[in-house]
């Protein structure tokens, strides 16, 4: 089941290793990062809507939007089952009413990859993202094929519904 809605963080029963402090640019990681074999517990479940970026990181533990309800803002959807992590990227639309004839269903295709502990690897056919959870901000930090690259949890809320079709 596809989680669109912003889940409660579970931590694992242990003491986190000190974080060094946060800077306004993420951290740039080795692209190379190979999981450990056998994968250690994750320290939190990630499910859930992302806003992401690769310029100056937001100091929030959260981006709350409030769209109109034409609106479904830009998102990085991750599902976590244990160990296993599955993404999907979804550029924003607009809610029209109907379909035109010419346009053809958008298949976003999904991002498979692990936690292990803190560490969060995922690839596509396009993209391979090394990074890594720090529990003291709550966002993810690391690098999108080798570029910098973080992640925030993000909440829509929509405040109105949208008007009944004429």
């Amino acid at each position: 089941m596809l989680l669109l809605g912003v889940l409660g963080c579970v931590s694992a029963p242990r003491t986190p290793a000190p974080r060094a402090p946060e800077s306004s640019a993420p951290a740039v990681r080795d692209t190379a990062m190979v999981p450990p074999d056998p994968l250690l517990p994750p320290d939190v479940n990630l499910s859930g809507g992302w806003h992401v970026g690769t310029g100056a990181e937001p100091q929030v533990d959260a981006i709350v939007l409030h769209p109109t309800c034409l609106v479904n803002p830009a998102a990085w959807v991750i599902e976590q089952d244990g160990n296993a992590l599955r993404a999907w990227e979804f550029a924003q639309s607009f809610n029209q009413g109907m379909v035109r004839p010419n346009d053809a269903p958008v298949r976003v295709a999904v991002a498979r990859g692990t936690i292990s502990g803190s560490d969060v690897v995922l690839e596509d056919d396009r993209s391979r993202w090394v990074l890594r959870f720090d529990a003291a901000s709550g966002h993810l930090r690391g690098t999108r094929n080798a570029a910098p690259f973080w992640a925030v949890r993000q909440q829509v809320v929509r405040t109105q519904a949208c008007p009944p079709p004429p």
